[in-house]
């Protein structure tokens, strides 16, 4: 008996198709997914997708560029926060990034993977890319007009939060820092601690930001 097929609306197809193949890469691994598995996953046929994407690399080239764009969404909703110090608002991006990061891993690993940065990479997707990460530069140069960090070449400033932030979402992602007794962060193998638990997962991303925040902002006097 043929597995029973679902009806979708042209773009809803299309969205669960994104959202299968992005849990797809953390259940299973990036090598593992394939037109054909999404589409079984998702009860179509495996001609279904292809009204979407051309091959395997244009799927895995949308899931990044919807990572980039729920990434900006995040960015956006930080932004009509209220602050005062335009570090604040550096705060609540890095914060939203990682909180992404944690929430989406299969989008994540995709959007800074190899197997999309090896690839032909479409338009749209280095749009929503750069998009996203034009909200970074924008609240770094707020940040110098204000004085609140040096004046350095801006994206030298910006990768240099990046790499730190990232490398925090990545460490949590895989599961490599955790919380033990001391409430210290630990490396996993020093430690039988299992996941983080939700208040402490918090306390770790807000005490991390704020120490990366406050190492490149302006010392005063």
């Amino acid at each position: 008996m043929s597995p029973k097929k679902n009806n979708y609306h042209h773009g809803d197809l299309r969205k669960t198709l994104l959202k299968t193949t992005a849990q797809m890469i953390i259940s299973e691994g990036l090598e593992k997914v394939s037109i054909r598995e999404v589409a079984k996953r998702c009860g179509v046929s495996r001609t279904a997708p292809y009204r979407h994407f051309k091959n395997k690399n244009d799927l895995m080239c949308a899931v990044a560029e919807d990572g980039f764009k729920q990434l900006k969404e995040r960015y956006d909703q930080v932004a009509r926060i209220d602050v005062t110090n335009p570090l604040d608002r550096l705060k609540n991006i890095a914060i939203a990034y990682v909180t992404f990061a944690i929430e989406n891993p299969g989008y994540y690993k995709l959007m800074f993977g190899n197997e999309v940065i090896n690839q032909d990479r479409p338009t749209q997707l280095l749009e929503a890319a750069a998009t996203a990460y034009h909200v970074l530069i924008l609240t770094i140069e707020n940040c110098k007009l204000e004085k609140k960090i040096p004046h350095e070449a801006t994206d030298s400033l910006a990768n240099a939060a990046w790499a730190m932030v990232h490398g925090l979402a990545t460490l949590i992602i895989d599961g490599q820092i955790q919380v033990v007794e001391s409430e210290s962060p630990t490396p996993t193998l020093l430690t039988d601690s299992k996941r983080i638990p939700p208040k402490e997962m918090d306390e770790l991303i807000h005490y991390t930001i704020d120490k990366i925040i406050n190492g490149i902002a302006t010392k005063s006097d």
